[in-house]
């Protein structure tokens, strides 16, 4: 048994490196989620500041009102991620 370190991507686990198998093959996944670092002071600052970087709290999160709490929880009504 061997390990290969994947990411998830749209639905699919793309290896960071090629498996020696051949097309087709069948395999077992057993997804592991890597530790977070501890991190404390000038580094949490740091690893804040990098995971964040490209967040724009404008167009990546809704404000959440009373009038649109059920939009932002479930979808708008017809689209594709209204859960209703």
């Amino acid at each position: 048994m061997s390990t290969i370190t994947a990411i998830y991507e749209n639905g699919v686990f793309r290896p960071e490196v090629a498996p020696d198998l051949p097309n087709g093959s069948k395999v077992e996944l057993k997804v592991v989620f890597p530790k977070l670092p501890r991190l404390v002071g000038a580094a949490a600052v740091e690893y804040l500041r990098r995971v964040t970087a490209n967040f724009d709290p404008a167009t990546d999160r809704p404000e959440v009102t009373s009038n649109n709490v059920d939009e932002v929880l479930y979808g708008k009504k017809g689209d594709s991620g209204d859960v209703r």
